[in-house]
């Protein structure tokens, strides 16, 4: 027993030095070869290095859409004999609006490393559908539960949103060829918006015109992790002063989410002269994920100054998707699937400068 003991303790001894002298190195003589392998940054903050502070603006011209915002349908036909003719989908009427970003940059004197904050700005207002008119028979109503489907006359909607986000990002970019760099980064992303989206219905019940009216509000906001790669491909000499590149930005985030939606239904007879009456009131507040994915390609011009000042200019389509974000009530699909989700997408022009 004591024997086997001893031969254990020698086995031991020679495999913790044999170890220990593996990732023994001189930092004077030799890098460890994990640490000699990694790619060059390609900022450094500090005086001979580069810029410390990066400042950037950006103006964005982006159209939005969201899933679940049909207010009608048409052709319905009420004789079995009719001839069919291809019918179509109300939406609002989606229009295109700018916006923009802000962001404030620190290079740190630590491999390459920067810390980045960036807030963006939309506002999409007043997506209006005006006045659709229909024959009588024509039309359906998707929201209106209390409503004959064969009576609807008009349809108007108005949908609009107030979008809001804030990103934290650590990151690195470092090249992986002569005409090649890479963006690596992870951090925290948080969004808030606020979304309104009311329907007018007339419709006839025997002689008299009837109007229902639905007002929607939805407040959300998310907090999450938020991380990406963003390859950029350089044209031309790779150690020029300037150079033009493509680049592609992606990121994926996973905030964990509330919405609190709030549903109003009105019904007025528009032969009298009474107040509109209060059909239904409900709100759905939602705890969960909300997921999102966005893509960026664009063109970009980069040039270096001397004391290390640089500027950068590059326009790009950008592309937003964030899953699960309408959870206002239309109650009669509200047991079909999953919420719709919220797409921001369009042009955006942005210039950086170092220094």
């Amino acid at each position: 027993m004591e024997s086997n003991l001893k031969k254990l303790l020698s086995i031991f001894a020679v495999v913790c030095f044999s170890t220990s002298s593996a990732y023994a190195y001189d930092d004077e003589d030799s890098k460890s070869p994990a640490r000699s392998s990694v790619p060059p940054g390609k900022h450094y903050g500090g005086e001979d290095g580069g810029p410390n502070v990066m400042i950037s603006a950006a103006y964005t011209l982006w159209t939005a859409r969201e899933d679940g915002l049909a207010t009608a349908t048409s052709t319905h036909l009420t004789t079995a004999n009719a001839s069919i003719t291809e019918g179509k989908v109300f939406y609002p009427d989606w229009k295109v609006r700018s916006g923009f970003k802000v962001d404030l940059g620190v290079l740190l004197d630590h491999d390459g490393w920067d810390l980045l904050a960036q807030y963006t700005w939309f506002y999409n207002k007043k997506n209006n559908l005006v006045n659709q008119p229909f024959t009588l028979g024509e039309a359906v109503s998707t929201w209106a539960v209390n409503q004959s489907q064969s009576a609807l006359r008009t349809n108007r909607n108005k949908w609009d949103i107030w979008f809001n986000r804030i990103d934290l990002m650590l990151s690195r970019v470092f090249y992986t060829g002569h005409y090649m760099d890479m963006k690596a980064f992870l951090g925290l992303v948080g969004a808030w918006d606020k979304q309104h989206f009311d329907i007018d219905y007339v419709g006839s019940t025997g002689s008299a015109d009837d109007e229902y009216k639905w007002r929607n509000q939805q407040d959300w906001w998310g907090v999450g992790p938020y991380a990406g790669v963003c390859p950029t491909y350089i044209f031309g000499p790779a150690d020029s002063d300037s150079h033009f590149s493509v680049f592609l930005d992606s990121g994926i985030a996973l905030p964990w989410s509330k919405a609190n939606a709030l549903m109003r239904q009105y019904y007025d007879d528009t032969t009298t002269s009474a107040d509109m009456t209060n059909l239904d009131s409900s709100r759905n507040v939602f705890w969960g994920l909300a997921p999102m994915v966005e893509l960026a390609l664009g063109l970009r011009w980069e040039t270096w100054f001397e004391n290390n000042w640089n500027f950068l200019l590059q326009a790009a389509w950008e592309n937003q998707v964030w899953f699960s974000h309408n959870h206002m009530i239309n109650k009669l699909h509200v047991n079909n699937g999953p919420a719709g989700s919220y797409v921001m997408q369009g042009l955006t022009i942005k210039a950086v400068i170092g220094f």
